[in-house]
């Protein structure tokens, strides 16, 4: 795998070296709530993600890959090969000791990486690797690794989604959601986890036409953030991601209700003009135009 990565990347992609915040993400980062607005407005726009996606991602030439989650495609196309790279030479030390967390969290990360440079497959057989690790693991200690495994299938879900395999797809993202609230109960405190979970979950319902279980998903996410999406930074930007799901979801249910969401989701997003809230902001305003043409 290593060898057709670097095969495919000689003359257009470079390695390079990376942060340790950007090494270090996962499924639920800033750039997850990147992706779920871009998907957001293609399911707006009547794109699925499979159909809209480029069939050979980032190694395909910039005006053929209308997908990216950050705005600038040549660091993304950098940072996926450099990831994919960088993870192969971390499992080849990883996997000849003990280390079953790290093996899984590799794969896990390698999987996202693959699948950003159009290798679906690659990308599912690698994640499923990470998975059965981690329900080993948390088989043995369930609070330790409850919610590194709802990160694997929430992972999971968008992979499969790309591949058109809806219904698996679906019942993965949902299992995240679930372990996600088992371990929100067991807490005295609110965690972020959850609300990324539900956010996959609605974004992932809404791209794959499921509009009413994505309307309801939507209502519990909005629910779960308006009393705290003024002290957590990135609960803002979720809320407006819930908003415009909750529109789009609508659009066809109740006008009404699909215009006061937009309109909610063009006054969160409105203010600033970064990549995020412009993906929010154009995906409010097209549905919108959809509620009253």
């Amino acid at each position: 795998m290593k060898q057709s990565i670097e095969q495919l990347a000689t003359g257009t992609l470079e390695r390079i070296t990376l942060s340790d915040q950007t090494a270090q993400s996962g499924p639920f980062t800033l750039v997850a709530l990147r992706r779920a607005g871009v998907h957001l407005l293609m399911s707006c726009a009547s794109l699925s993600p499979a159909d809209f996606a480029s069939p050979v991602g980032f190694f395909g030439p910039s005006h053929s890959t209308p997908y990216y989650p950050t705005g600038d495609l040549h660091q993304d196309r950098n940072i996926a090969v450099t990831l994919a790279m960088d993870c192969l030479d971390d499992l080849q030390v990883l996997l000849s000791g003990s280390d079953k967390a790290g093996i899984a969290d590799k794969h896990s990360a390698l999987a996202q990486a693959l699948t950003d440079l159009g290798l679906h497959e690659h990308a599912l057989t690698t994640s499923n690797l990470a998975l059965e690790i981690t329900r080993d693991l948390y088989g043995v200690a369930p609070d330790n690794f409850r919610l590194h495994l709802a990160s694997v299938q929430a992972l999971r879900a968008n992979i499969m989604v790309d591949l058109n395999k809806h219904d698996d797809a679906a019942d993965a993202a949902d299992e995240a959601v679930t372990l996600s609230r088992e371990h929100q109960e067991l807490q005295d405190h609110f965690i972020p986890e959850f609300a990324y979970a539900l956010l996959n979950y609605a974004t992932l319902l809404c791209s794959i036409g499921r509009k009413e279980g994505a309307a309801a998903v939507a209502f519990e996410l909005m629910g779960l953030t308006s009393d705290i999406s003024e002290s957590l930074p990135d609960m803002k930007q979720v809320s407006a991601l819930c908003q415009l799901c909750l529109s789009i979801t609508c659009i066809e249910m109740d006008g009404g209700l699909a215009s006061s969401s937009a309109d909610q989701a063009i006054e969160l997003s409105r203010a600033s003009l970064d990549p995020d809230s412009r993906a929010i902001l154009a995906g409010a305003l097209l549905a919108k135009s959809k509620i009253f043409p």
